[in-house]
């Protein structure tokens, strides 16, 4: 799980950023710049939404999943199916 945090709350809570789909892209962005090699594709998790946090926050995500292999990539290619694994 990535989140991103965007301040705190009554001097306490943290906020997070509403997109969620942000911090992950960031966070396979971060690995990709530090020049490790893996393999990466997105599968459907659930339908794209928007909510709320239980204190109130609002949050939206495209419902998907990043699967990254750093191995062969063979047992991604097979998860990611006719889609198939990106460098």
């Amino acid at each position: 799980m990535v989140r991103e945090y965007d301040g705190t709350r009554w001097g306490v809570l943290h906020t997070i950023l509403p997109d969620v789909d942000a911090a992950a892209e960031g966070f396979v962005d971060s690995l990709q710049r530090a020049g490790q090699p893996f393999a990466v594709c997105l599968r459907p998790l659930l339908p794209p939404m928007i909510g709320s946090y239980l204190l109130g926050g609002h949050f939206f995500t495209r419902g998907q999943l990043w699967l990254l292999d750093p191995g062969d990539h063979g047992e991604l290619a097979r998860l990611c199916g006719r889609h198939g694994p990106r460098q």
